[in-house]
């Protein structure tokens, strides 16, 4: 299962931005807050079409961008979340947050990529790792962001033979919000999101296939 810390929705979850005044203004807030509570309710393409609808909008609000792009990584749609980083630049400007999020998008294009070579080291964020023997010959061996968050696991065969890895995506708040477990040959087996109240209490998880069928 396979989940970076900060990945762009995460970003997108800490901006700072004030309600303003005007109506053009707040429309834009209050789609955007919607695509936000559909996220929660993992209906992605009701939230698809508020983030567009919000940055149609006010195209100079950083947010929407920024969240939907994070949905179009989700879905593994890579020239999606360049192009509406790109818009946002193009819209917006080099801003810090617009060059972070699009450097976290090649971070987290370059691990989902995935090979039989890659290892835990090569993880974008690992700081620590460790490893753990299994009773039966078999091991795996964690990887931990700067926050103590295990944001993959790779695991071996008795043969130390790469079987499958996960990586994980934690947000702001350090939840766990999206698992993807990939083969040794960076095939996508089955990733799962999980979603969280304003307490960041859990609200559910959800599990699909790579076709995005739920697992039931």
């Amino acid at each position: 299962m396979k989940k970076i810390i900060s990945i762009i929705l995460s970003l997108a979850l800490v901006l700072s931005f004030t309600a303003c005044g005007t109506k053009g203004e707040a429309d834009w807030k209050e789609q955007y807050d919607l695509g936000m509570k559909y996220v929660n309710e993992s209906k992605v393409e009701e939230a698809i079409l508020a983030f567009s609808k919000s940055i149609e909008l006010d195209p100079k609000q950083i947010p929407p961008y920024i969240a939907l792009a994070e949905i179009y990584v989700w879905q593994e749609n890579y020239t999606a979340a360049d192009e509406t980083l790109d818009k946002a630049v193009a819209e917006i400007g080099e801003t810090d947050e617009l060059l972070t999020a699009k450097s976290k998008l090649e971070d987290i294009k370059t691990a989902r990529s995935g090979s039989d070579e890659l290892t835990v080291e090569e993880v974008p964020g690992v700081t620590e790792t460790s490893r753990v023997d299994w009773s039966d010959g078999t091991y795996s061996v964690y990887g931990y962001d700067a926050d103590d968050n295990t944001i993959c696991i790779f695991a071996y065969d008795t043969e130390g033979r790469l079987e499958l890895y996960q990586l994980n995506t934690f947000d702001a708040g350090g939840n766990l919000v999206r698992e993807d477990v990939y083969s040794a040959d960076g095939v996508l087996r089955l990733y799962g999101i999980h979603t969280y109240d304003a307490n960041g209490n859990s609200t559910g998880s959800t599990y699909y296939t790579p076709d995005g069928s739920v697992i039931e």
